[in-house]
């Protein structure tokens, strides 16, 4: 089994990932987070008061100054912030993967029934014009029936699927940001794919409530510094009555008040400790969704990919031989139509079980 992505379905991923408009949001949002990591915790700006009056003109000047790591507590918030928006940049990357893959397989999947169905579909207009020769012989009149009812199914049956393929292009494209009816590729066969299991990488979720619960201790610790006085330096300036006076300024704050202090870190510890509890269901629930992901992909295993393809190549020999037996006056026309249906049958499960497969693959491939 190849492990490899076909080479169309990569260029479509690479697309995806260079044009994606979600994506591209996405990791603004964590540009635009880093950015903000430098500005945090600074000293607020200078305070300027001026009076004027008639006998007394003032001017002063004040500075507030942050208590001792105010700016290395802010800093860590808005680095935890960071972490979560790269988090939410990696998910929205492997999400975007995964559904350009299942797009993808979905197309690939209609594209060979509607192949298929066609040349099914000639098959069974070659039978019409044998089974038009026999009528006009004065027999097969049923036979004849049969297959234009034949017929006309599997066209509209096309149809409907051309119509649906149209559809599905449209919002495949969107995915890749480039007009609805660009033409998607495939290639003659499909190839197996298997996610990697071994990845040693955090997953993105269980970065995000990392993240949130170091934003949380951060915050806490923000909201205790607050609590502490703040202290001010100024100078003031003041000219009263034609003689002029400098003085040194100093204030600060008085924190007696500290019910909002007190309620802030109880409600930081309370949602610290639920964010913990969050974390905790994540990682049970990504390894519960691991182990299904595994038990599909078994579901959904060669064997039976095998089976199908077994019974298609059975199919094609039998379509020979009737064909053959026809020819040579030994068989029936309806022989040929019914080899010819399980033909049609066993080809679309085959490529039916081989995309399921690899559409598992690539759901499973975003839980590691």
């Amino acid at each position: 089994m190849s492990h490899s992505v076909d080479n169309h379905l990569q260029k479509y991923i690479d697309i995806a990932l260079q044009n994606n408009p979600a994506l591209q949001a996405a990791q603004k949002e964590y540009e635009a987070a880093g950015k903000r990591i430098d500005g945090v915790g600074t000293l607020e700006q200078p305070v300027l008061d001026i009076g004027v009056g008639p006998d007394i003109n003032s001017v002063s000047l004040m500075q507030m100054f942050n208590w001792p790591g105010t700016r290395s507590a802010s800093q860590s918030e808005a680095k935890a912030m960071a972490n979560m928006q790269a988090a939410k940049q990696r998910k929205a990357r492997d999400s975007l993967v995964a559904a350009v893959k299942i797009g993808w397989h979905d197309l690939y999947l209609l594209n060979s029934k509607i192949k298929y169905t066609k040349e099914s579909l000639d098959l069974t207009k070659q039978m019409e014009t044998l089974a038009k020769e026999e009528f006009t012989a004065g027999k097969g009149l049923a036979e004849l029936l049969t297959i234009q009812a034949e017929i006309l199914e599997m066209e509209v049956d096309i149809e409907v699927m051309q119509f649906e393929f149209s559809a599905l292009t449209a919002v495949f494209n969107a995915m890749l940001n480039r007009p609805q009816t660009t033409e998607v590729q495939f290639a003659d066969t499909i190839t197996l794919q298997t996610p990697d299991f071994g990845r040693n990488t955090e997953p993105p979720m269980i970065s995000m409530a990392n993240a949130e619960i170091e934003s949380l201790k951060a915050m806490k610790e923000m909201n205790k510094i607050m609590g502490y006085p703040m202290f001010g330096f100024g100078v003031q300036y003041e000219r009263q009555m034609g003689s002029d006076m400098v003085m040194a300024m100093a204030s600060v704050t008085l924190p007696i008040w500290r019910q909002k202090t007190n309620a802030a870190l109880l409600e930081n510890e309370l949602q610290i400790e639920a964010a913990q509890k969050m974390l905790l269901d994540a990682q049970n629930n990504l390894e519960a969704e691991r182990t299904m992901a595994k038990n599909d992909l078994r579901d959904c295993c060669d064997k039976r990919i095998t089976l199908y393809g077994k019974q298609r190549e059975l199919a094609e020999s039998m379509q020979k031989i009737a064909l053959q037996n026809f020819s040579a006056g030994t068989g029936t026309l309806s022989d040929v139509l019914q080899i010819n249906r399980k033909l049609l049958d066993y080809r679309i499960k085959e490529i039916e079980a081989k995309v399921e497969y690899n559409k598992t693959a690539a759901k499973a491939e975003a839980l590691f």
